[in-house]
């Protein structure tokens, strides 16, 4: 486990240090890679996380099946809360809280870096971002509202809480 850990930060160091562009896959377990993941969208309807945690994350062996059959696909790019980087899941976003609903943070993880765009800086980068249709733009202020576009720059930066509800992510219509 601490072997693993220090596997995962050194990664990490070598990849902040060379600034070389890095895409690829990076696994490792969930409390390990947490505290660099942040959503690409501002909200997630909790009753569609609720759901995936009584189907997918009902016990560690469970969770652990879901994750290995599943990539999060990322996004490498600056943190403009710790000026160093993070991690912009751009799909999953339900599996993620749903997994970190559950608990299980010895699960095993896989991130897919699709794009290292650390070389940008933080608005350029939520401008891309959007522009590629990456980032999901609409809220849903209320379950009858019509859905309403925000700019990048109010998707949540603070790490993902281990209960959704205080987290970052609203909850959305859908």
């Amino acid at each position: 486990l601490l072997l693993l850990l220090l596997l995962f930060l050194i990664i990490i160091i070598i990849i902040i240090k060379t600034r070389r562009s890095f895409t690829g896959v990076c696994s490792n377990k969930w409390h390990n890679v947490k505290p660099y993941i942040r959503p690409a969208q501002h909200d997630v309807g909790y009753a569609w996380v609720q759901k995936k945690v009584e189907k997918d994350f009902s016990k560690s062996s469970d969770a652990q099946d879901a994750l290995d059959s599943k990539t999060l696909p990322a996004v490498l790019a600056v943190n403009n809360v710790t000026q160093s980087y993070a991690f912009y899941i751009i799909d999953g976003h339900h599996t993620v809280a749903a997994l970190d609903y559950s608990g299980y943070d010895d699960t095993h993880v896989h991130l897919t870096v699709v794009m290292d765009l650390r070389d940008l800086d933080y608005d350029v980068f939520l401008d891309k971002l959007t522009t590629m249709a990456l980032a999901y733009e609409l809220v849903h202020p209320s379950p009858d509202a019509q859905s309403v576009k925000i700019p990048p720059q109010q998707l949540p930066l603070p790490p993902l809480p281990r209960t959704i509800c205080r987290s970052g992510m609203t909850d959305g219509a859908h």
